[in-house]
C-alpha cells in the first residue's frame, strides 16, 4: 500500500492507496482514497460498504453498499470570490450539482464562499426516501453572506431518466429542517416543464431534494383541472422582510413571460407577497383592443395604501411577433375596463423582446399586439402598346359668301335718271312762271 500524507489510526490498509486523508478504525481493501476521513468503515475495491465517510467537510453514513465514486454526482466551491450590491440580484451557477442560485442582497457584502455538493445520499443524520429524485443538495454559504441575503431563489435541474416510473407533474422541491428532523415541502416553488428544473424559494441554506409520486395506473383519475389541463397553483415569491423603497419579487423562475414585479413601498411590510399566475380572460372583463399574447393575476397580500408604484418586466417571443405581423406591444391592466399601461421595450435576445411597464396596482393584465399598418402595393401589369391614333383629316372651312347687292337693271337706271331730269326741269319751270307772275302785276 501507498499512504501518502495521511493518518492511520487503528485501521488495517492492504493493496491501496492512500492520500491526504485520515482512517480511523476502518478497513480498506484494494481502493484509492483521497481527501477523505473515514470512521467504523468497511472498504473493499472501490465500494463501501459501511460506516461513515466525509467528503468536502460533509458526512456520510453508509449501511447499504455504495461505490465511492458514485456517491457524490456533483460538487460547486466558491472561496471568497462573492460580492454582493444592494437591491441587485446575484446568479451563481453551481453548475456541477446541477442546481443554480438567485440570490437577492439587502445589504453590500464582499469576498463571499459557497460550498454546495450533490450526492447519491443524504448527509448523516438525514433520513432517505424512496420517491427521490436525482439526488440530495447541501448548500451553504458564509456568515456575511447569510446576513446580508434578502430573499433567495433554488433551481434544481433533474435528467428524465431519473424519473423512472414517477410522475413529473408531480416534482417538488423539499427541504431538510433541522428542528423537526424530518423532510418539508416548500411553500412557494414550482415546475419548468421545459427547462426541466423545480425551482423554490427558500429562506434559508439547507439541504434540498427532489421528489416525485408515482405515475397514476391506467383509468385513474388526475389532478387535471376540467381544461384537461394541468392545475396550476397560485405562484408566489415572499420577502420576509419588505423595506421601504422597491422590493424585486423574481419569477423568472416560474417559466412564465412575467419575469419580475417591483413594489415601491411607503413603509416596512413582513412576509410580503405577491402571486402570479396565467389565467383565461374572465367573461365578465370586455374583449382588449389588439390581438391577445396572453392574460396574467397578480395578486398581493400588501396594503394597497403601501404600495406608491409598481412595475412589471415581461417578455414576447419573437416568432409570435413576426407570426401576427405585429408592429406594438402593450400591456393593459383590467379595473373594470382595460387601462393601458405605460410600456418600453428594454432589450431583445435570439428569442425574446423584453419590456416593461408601469402600473398603478396589481390585478388582470393582459400583454397585446398591434398590427402593422397594411401597405398596398399596387399591382404589377404589363404593359398595353400604345397606339397611336390616326388623325382625321380636318374639313377645310366653308368660306363666307358675302352676298353683294344686285345691280339694279340698266332699264331702271336710266328710268329714275329721266325721272330727277323731270323734277328738276318741272321746278326750274315754276321759278321762271312765278317770276313772270311777278312782274305784270308791277
Amino acid at each position: 500500500s501507498i499512504i501518502d500524507r495521511s493518518a492511520i489510526i487503528n485501521s488495517n490498509i492492504s493493496d491501496s492507496a492512500i492520500t491526504g486523508s485520515i482512517i480511523y478504525d476502518s478497513e480498506v481493501v484494494s481502493t484509492s482514497l483521497n481527501d477523505v476521513i473515514l470512521e467504523d468503515a468497511l472498504v473493499a475495491n472501490g465500494t463501501i460498504v459501511s460506516g461513515n465517510i466525509t467528503i468536502n467537510e460533509i458526512k456520510y453514513e453508509i449501511d447499504t453498499k455504495t461505490k465511492i465514486s458514485e456517491l457524490i454526482i456533483g460538487s460547486d466551491r466558491r472561496n471568497s470570490n462573492l460580492v454582493g450590491i444592494k437591491n441587485r440580484t446575484l446568479e451563481i451557477n453551481t453548475r456541477n450539482s446541477n442546481t443554480s442560485f438567485n440570490i437577492s442582497a439587502e445589504k453590500d457584502y464582499f469576498a463571499g464562499s459557497m460550498c454546495v455538493q450533490k450526492s447519491s445520499v443524504p448527509p448523516q443524520g438525514m433520513p432517505e426516501f424512496t420517491n427521490n429524485v436525482g439526488g440530495y443538495v447541501y448548500a451553504n454559504v458564509s456568515a456575511n453572506l447569510v446576513n446580508s441575503t434578502g430573499w433567495l431563489i433554488l433551481k434544481v435541474f433533474y435528467d428524465q431518466t431519473e424519473l423512472g416510473t414517477l410522475d413529473e407533474s408531480t416534482l417538488k422541491l423539499t427541504y431538510f429542517n433541522e428542528s423537526t428532523g424530518s423532510w418539508e415541502d416548500l411553500p412557494v416553488s414550482g415546475i419548468n416543464l421545459t427547462g426541466n428544473y423545480v425551482w423554490g424559494n427558500i429562506t434559508h441554506y439547507s439541504v434540498f431534494a427532489l421528489l416525485a409520486q408515482p405515475a397514476p395506473s391506467e383509468g385513474a383519475t388526475d389532478s387535471s383541472d376540467s381544461s384537461g389541463g394541468a392545475r396550476r397553483r397560485l405562484e408566489g415569491v415572499i420577502i420576509p422582510i419588505a423595506n421601504p423603497g422597491i422590493n424585486i419579487f423574481n419569477f423568472e423562475w416560474f417559466g412564465l413571460d412575467i419575469l419580475e414585479v417591483t413594489a415601491d413601498l411607503e413603509r416596512m411590510a413582513i412576509n410580503a407577497r405577491i402571486a402570479l399566475k396565467d389565467v383565461e380572460k374572465p367573461v365578465e372583463i370586455p374583449e382588449p383592443q389588439g390581438i391577445v399574447y396572453d392574460y396574467f393575476e397578480i395578486t398581493t397580500n400588501l396594503e394597497s395604501g403601501n404600495i406608491k408604484s409598481a412595475g412589471i418586466k415581461f417578455r414576447v417571443s419573437k416568432s409570435w411577433i413576426d407570426d401576427n405581423e405585429i408592429a406594438t406591444i402593450k400591456m393593459c391592466r383590467c379595473g373594470g375596463a382595460w387601462k393601458e399601461l405605460k410600456t418600453e421595450k428594454v432589450k431583445e435576445d435570439n428569442n425574446y423582446f423584453y419590456y416593461t411597464a408601469e402600473t398603478p396596482g396589481l390585478s388582470i393584465v393582459v400583454i397585446t399586439g398591434e398590427k402593422k399598418a397594411e401597405v398596398i402595393t399596387p399591382l404589377a401589369t404589363t404593359p398595353t402598346p400604345s397606339v397611336q391614333p390616326t388623325a382625321s383629316p380636318i374639313p377645310s372651312a366653308t368660306p363666307t359668301v358675302i352676298p353683294t347687292a344686285t345691280p339694279a337693271p340698266p332699264a331702271m337706271v336710266q328710268g329714275i335718271e329721266l325721272l330727277i331730269i323731270a323734277v328738276m326741269v318741272a321746278s326750274a319751270m315754276i321759278v321762271v312762271i312765278a317770276l313772270l307772275g311777278g312782274r305784270k302785276k308791277k
